[in-house]
């Protein structure tokens, strides 16, 4: 794979990517990656950042400071199936919405995952 920046080969490798939430961080180890040898660009596949967006999105509906049987059946699920945990983290953020508008793609979403 080359790099985006400077078009040198990048090699495979892992990182530790850090996300600020502004209340919190999620901080993710071993994430698979391509590491450019020449300007040390980080490089990630689609796979891993869809992977890496899940687990951010999980990650901040079930901050400890969510409370609630939801809350606690997505902490459970995620320690096992990321993808299991989604039905209880769509219910937490539709609480956290109501009465706001949502974006067609969170509709679609809450739909399939009910």
């Amino acid at each position: 794979m080359k790099c985006i920046s400077c078009r040198v080969d990048a090699s495979p490798g892992t990182t530790t990517d850090v996300t600020d939430l502004g209340h919190s961080l999620i901080i993710v180890r071993n994430v698979p990656c391509y590491k450019c040898r020449e300007c040390n660009e980080i490089i990630y596949t689609g796979e891993v950042v869809k992977r890496l967006e899940k687990i951010i999105f999980i990650a901040d509906a079930i901050e400890p400071n969510r409370t609630g049987d939801d809350a606690d059946e997505a902490r459970n699920a995620a320690k096992n199936d990321l993808d299991k945990a989604l039905a209880p983290v769509m219910r937490i953020k539709t609480y956290y919405l109501q009465g706001k508008p949502m974006h067609p793609n969170s509709v679609k979403m809450l739909k399939k995952y009910k």
